[in-house]
This record gives C-alpha cells, structure tokens and sequence, in this order.
C-alpha cells in the first residue's frame, strides 16, 4: 500500500524515504514504464546513485516487461540498449524513452516528462553541491513539460527515493527546506 501511495500521487514534486529492501525500487520502475506507455513521447529521465545502479534499473523494467502478461514485444522500438530503451505508446501515437545516468551533467540536454531520482540520500556529484545540482540541473529538465495536460499522470513531475542518510546532503535539505514537495517516510 505504501507504494500506491507515493507512486500515484499527482503532485509535482514528491519525495519518498523509506528503509532497505521493502520496494521503492520496483516502484518507481513501475512507475516509469506506465508513463512511457501512457505519454504519448514522453521522456522518462532516472538519475540513480551510480551509472551501474542506473543500468540496474533499466534491466528491473525490461525484466517487467519480459515476465509481464502483457506482450510488451511489439511496444519496443529499436533503440534498445544498457541505458536507453524506446517503446511506442499506446495506440502508435509516438515513440516514449527511458534513460537512465548517474547524477552528473549528463542529465542535461533532455527535457523530462517524468525524472526518478534514485538513492538521492546517497548522490556523491563532482561537479556541483548536490543542492545546486538539483535545481540547476534536474529541475530545469522538467521545466519545460510541466505545463503538459494528461487525463491522469503528472507531466513534468519529479519523485525522489532513498534511504535515509543522517542530516545531510539534498534528501535531507529537500525534506527539511523544500515545502514544494510531499514526503513520505516509512519503515
């Protein structure tokens, strides 16, 4: 029920943290391939710990779809690789995309309909402070679709997942500084 619970709230901005191995994970990637699906050329960014833990992600929601009962296989469009996957929406009308980084400015170029941030309590980015990170770089990726109408997702909306790190870094200055987004913490 928790996951329900965050997955399908229509705020912009939503933060969920929560202990180790109870499923925010599969969550969140169930998450992102229902947008993928449902958003006619939608872009699902997922900024996840490290470039490996990215990947990882990206296998969990191709792995959904392999043992899905749905037959996912004529959704797929060519590209498809470690980091990347396309899938033609619902009805052909467009082409959505998956992409999963690590958090560095490889994020920026992409305009997000929907960005996942994965393990945000445990960002170590060399390039910037975490905070500034956030609003410099990952917020102003869904700037541009926010805007966006859709009968019942959330275009341009951001959820963050962690575990909790101790009073630091930007899951801690987003729960305690941030009153845009709607938190969750369970055990």
């Amino acid at each position: 029920p928790f996951q329900d619970k965050f997955i399908n709230d229509r705020h912009r901005f939503v933060i969920c943290t929560a202990a180790n191995q109870i499923g925010k994970t599969l969550a969140i990637c169930v998450k992102a391939l229902h947008h993928a699906c449902y958003v006619p050329n939608a872009f699902v960014l997922i900024v996840s710990r490290s470039e490996d833990q990215a990947i990882r992600m990206l296998d969990m929601i191709k792995g959904l779809m392999r043992f899905s009962k749905i037959d996912f296989e004529d959704t797929k469009d060519e590209v498809d690789n470690r980091t990347e996957l396309h899938i033609k929406t619902k009805n052909n009308s467009g082409i959505s995309v998956i992409k999963c980084v690590p958090p560095t400015t490889s994020a920026l170029g992409f305009p997000a309909t929907l960005l996942i941030g994965d393990e945000v309590g445990f960002w170590e980015i060399k390039v910037m402070n975490e905070i500034n990170y956030f609003y410099q770089v990952l917020e102003t990726r869904t700037n541009s679709t926010k805007n966006w109408k859709h009968d019942f997702l959330t275009i341009g909306q951001i959820i963050f997942i962690s575990n909790p790190n101790g009073q630091q870094g930007l899951l801690w200055h987003l729960q305690k500084e941030d009153n845009r987004f709607n938190k969750y913490r369970f055990s």
